[in-house]
């Protein structure tokens, strides 16, 4: 198939089913995941129907087709794509994701941002959306609808999201994602009997912030590119990894060594041998000892203190090196990164598309960073090693706030906290005309008094100002958010804490805020016939200013 779209001059992309291990199961799936996508010109992947999920590691255990390993969805889906975007020279190190599919109504754009930097960190770099449909609303079929025939809400939010996915992936495409270690990929382990899961290896090498790659054996001839390749515990194993220098096994040698095709013709002169005897000096360390043992080999490109299994780190290379940082927990972290790198580095913001200075401490081996990364939040920094360091008249420094400025506002004295607001509500289809105002202070709890509704809520306050520089920051809302002063509007944000820099916008007198916030589209679904199959008839998300907006100087 690949080879006659490529005769058409067009692409040939898509996705094997990889669900819970299924990947290497030669019944329920394709028997090898990278044998089955060979000749696709990318490496797929889906994440549909609560597959990766926040905080979703271990809980729930059951999803929409039974079962559900969810250290599976977050440590091996993921890596599956990419490592063979990069280990096929065809790919040229594209993987795509089908992605947000069938998480029901109750997913907004929070979530999806959630979802969009889990895949990007670990350096997918295309993205199919799934899904747009042409049913009329609301079809029951895998929604979310990014539109809905104009009912949906938050479609502009989504759209300033695949905005920040596309600029993301354009910094992660035509480079290479720097790996100092592989994962033998276990197939023919799984076909031959006791075996032990990828995941089990993959999760405490990621939590512990060592990038990997898994590495089938038919890529084998590239193992020289990594320092270690680490082998998961099976009872059989393939001859020809008993040939590498640079093995770890896991928990213990395989008992036997099976012959593949390759190794047939020496298969006479290792009948006799036991497996011992071929692994040589190759290294057995208990799982438990594996991350302390590659920690000590200095394998660890990015090191965080303090320690944080949440913090996932890539380290992309092209012309410059690029870090992203992502945190997955649902606590702010707080800390500093050592990096090997001594050249000036910069933030890039890829939701406001802009750069800043890093506030960087130089070491012997390159250079530490404090910073201060919220959940579901991101951190890009780039260093580039061929031009000068530009000064900061030579850049364009964003308007928005980093996240150190959780670090300003702890040596300050209290904000003003904006309690009273009149709020009025419209459905995505009328607005901007809005209607049934009433005055509510904060934080408001509108899915009480409403509990079927979906659309916008509009608050309107006015302050006067001393003609200082403020912040503004509102705490948590659900969810998406638009921010105007005197009717202009400072931008979209989709992720709290929302912060808004109102410098320049507040001279001293009497000044109109104004924020409106979408809601998803789950309350007005919940009565249909998908919502009760797939447990979502009982809304729980909240509507509108759920949290606090407080006035800061600057």
């Amino acid at each position: 198939i690949g080879g006659w779209c490529r005769e058409k001059g067009v692409m040939y992309i898509g996705h094997s089913i990889e669900d819970d291990d299924t990947h290497a199961c030669t019944g329920s799936g394709l028997g090898h995941y990278f044998r089955g996508l060979y000749g696709q010109d990318m490496a797929g992947i889906d994440d549909i129907g609560g597959q990766v999920m926040p905080q979703g590691e271990e809980e729930p255990t059951t999803g929409m087709f039974g079962p559900r390993n969810g250290a599976f969805y977050h440590y091996t889906l993921g890596k599956l794509g990419v490592s063979a975007a990069y280990l096929q020279e065809s790919k040229q190190g594209r993987t795509m994701c089908e992605i947000f599919g069938n998480y029901g109504w109750k997913t907004g754009v929070t979530d999806m941002k959630y979802l969009a930097d889990h895949f990007l960190v670990r350096g997918v770099n295309n993205f199919v959306p799934h899904a747009f449909s042409p049913k009329a609303y609301p079809d029951p079929d895998c929604p979310p609808h990014f539109y809905a025939h104009g009912h949906n809400p938050q479609y502009r939010h989504f759209g300033h999201l695949c905005a920040y996915m596309n600029r993301v992936a354009s910094l992660i495409s035509g480079g290479k994602i720097v790996q100092k270690v592989a994962v033998l990929y276990n197939a023919e382990g799984e076909w031959s009997g006791q075996c032990m899961r990828l995941d089990q290896v993959a999760r405490p090498l990621y939590d512990a912030q060592i990038d990997f790659s898994f590495l089938p054996l038919d890529h084998l001839d590239q193992a020289d590119k990594f320092i270690y390749v680490i082998v998961p515990y099976a009872k059989y194993q393939p001859i020809e990894i008993a040939g590498l220098s640079n093995v770890i096994y896991v928990d213990a040698l395989p008992d036997a060594y099976t012959m593949g095709e390759d190794a047939m013709q020496k298969e006479a002169e290792n009948k006799a041998k036991k497996a011992d005897d071929l692994a040589g000096d190759a290294k057995v360390l208990a799982l438990g000892d594996l991350v302390a043992y590659l920690e000590k080999e200095d394998i660890k490109d990015a090191v965080i203190a303090p320690e944080n299994s949440y913090i996932h780190i890539m380290h992309y290379q092209t012309d410059c090196h690029m870090y992203m940082l992502i945190n997955e927990s649902a606590q702010t972290y707080r800390g500093k990164v050592s990096l090997p790198m001594k050249r000036k580095g910069y933030v890039y913001d890829a939701w406001d598309n802009s750069i800043a200075d890093i506030d960087q401490q130089m070491t012997d081996i390159g250079c530490q960073v404090s910073f201060v990364l919220e959940p579901r939040k991101s951190l890009i920094m780039v260093f580039d090693e061929e031009a000068d360091t530009p000064s900061l008249e030579e850049k364009t420094v964003g308007k928005r706030l980093s996240d150190c400025m959780y670090e300003k506002k702890e040596k300050q004295e209290q904000p003003t906290e904006i309690k009273t607001w009149k709020r009025s509500i419209c459905s995505a289809l009328d607005h901007p005309k809005f209607a049934d105002a009433k005055d509510v202070s904060l934080p408001d709890h509108l899915e009480e008094e409403k509990p079927k509704f979906c659309g916008f809520v509009r608050y309107e306050t006015k302050i006067t100002s001393d003609g200082g520089d403020k912040i503004l920051e509102i705490t948590d809302a659900a969810e998406g958010l638009e921010v105007f002063v005197d009717g202009q509007s400072l931008g979209l944000q989709i992720v709290p804490e929302y912060l808004y820099d109102l410098s320049g916008y507040l001279k001293a007198g009497e000044h109109e805020i104004v924020i409106e916030v979408a809601t998803t589209l789950w309350r007005e679904n919940a009565s249909g016939m998908r919502a009760k199959m797939m447990g979502e008839s009982k809304p729980t998300s909240k509507s509108g200013l759920c949290g606090k907006v407080y006035l800061w100087n600057k």
